[in-house]
């Protein structure tokens, strides 16, 4: 049987050639963070918003579609960020802060901008007087804390003590308890009376008609046209609504959507 002879060839390698390979791979896979464009973008780093002007290539664009928007969203994308990192930076607390520009870009409104709401009487005299609102926590001297002003366990909390001073010029058969009780739901009912005011006097409720001057009151025409629309408001068109003492039936305008 015939020996077989096997040789073994040496190769020699070259590092070099191998590190310009893994530069060239890591290239391809992280792209660079400099972005070169034909036309530079417009951007308005405020809304954080960018418009890339430059044209693409109408055939290319057929037949590599979504690579050629992925590639430009990351360009674009890329850009946007190197504009904001150009601006000055601060560092609180671990966390990279940038100082935003002024907007460019004026972006229109869905609504009107909200009017603001009028004051209170308490606070048109608290401005006024110059007065400061009160905070919410008080120091306590008998439990030594602090604690709400009020709701649940709050300071001063005079509902838990177990007996009352008689005043001097009060009734000494009388109930300080109960009247302690008493005065607390007027404050409660005067509380709320002065809200519902203030809530009126805000969103400028409707007078009665009793509170009206006549010339403030609704003629004869304005109360049956409102009426009359308010009887053709229903699916019916107010063929099954009761009809008042003396009321002429309206003049239907329109007809009545059926169904397909």
């Amino acid at each position: 049987m015939d020996a077989i002879h096997i040789s073994h060839e040496t190769s020699i390698v070259n590092i070099e050639d191998i590190i310009s390979a893994a530069e060239v791979k890591d290239e391809q896979k992280f792209k660079s963070t400099e972005v070169n464009k034909l036309i530079e973008p417009q951007f308005d780093v405020r809304n954080l918003l960018l418009t890339d002007i430059n044209i693409v290539e109408k055939s290319s664009f057929k037949n590599k579609k979504d690579e050629i928007l992925r590639d430009n969203a990351r360009d674009n994308t890329q850009f946007l960020l190197n504009c904001i990192w150009k601006l000055p930076v601060e560092k609180c607390d671990n966390v990279v802060l940038v100082q935003l520009p002024e907007a460019t870009t004026v972006l229109p409104r869905e609504k009107q901008i909200p009017k603001p709401k009028p004051l209170t009487k308490w606070q048109e005299f608290a401005k006024k007087k110059g007065y400061r609102k009160r905070g919410r926590m008080l120091y306590d001297t008998t439990t030594k804390s602090w604690q709400p002003r009020w709701g649940f366990k709050r300071a001063k909390d005079d509902t838990k003590e177990w007996l009352i001073e008689v005043p001097a010029n009060a009734n000494p058969y009388e109930d300080q308890f109960l009247k302690r009780e008493k005065d607390k739901k007027e404050r409660v009912a005067k509380n709320k009376y002065q809200c519902l005011r203030n809530m009126s006097r805000s969103q400028k409720f409707n007078k009665s008609t009793s509170d009206l001057t006549p010339a403030e009151k609704p003629s004869r025409s304005q109360i049956k046209a409102s009426i009359n629309a308010a009887r053709l408001s229903t699916a019916s068109l107010g063929k099954f609504t009761p009809s008042l003492k003396n009321e002429k039936s309206p003049k239907t305008s329109g007809t009545k959507r059926k169904e397909l």
